[in-house]
């Protein structure tokens, strides 16, 4: 449940901002309970700009969405775009 709350959150927030984005792909790392969520784009350096900000700024804003959602939860995710 936790990880499609990420996707639909991750997902409302690129849509909302008007990020473009095809696809977000989840790749979970059943060792280190750690999930991967790669953004699917065209346009990866609106993201990535001169040092990641946008994308810094989305993976901020997903964490703390979901901190509210799920107080107390370990949530270890990353939302990456081209391997960065």
């Amino acid at each position: 449940m936790e990880t499609l709350n990420i996707k639909d959150i991750t997902h409302n927030l690129l849509s909302t901002a008007g990020l473009p984005f095809d696809d977000i792909k989840e790749v979970f790392d059943a060792e280190t309970h750690f999930t991967l969520y790669e953004l699917v784009t065209q346009s990866p350096s609106v993201y990535l700009g001169r040092s990641g900000e946008i994308l810094l700024a989305v993976n901020f804003l997903v964490q703390r969405i979901m901190e509210e959602k799920n107080p107390g939860a370990k949530m270890y995710f990353f939302i990456d775009v081209g391997q960065h």
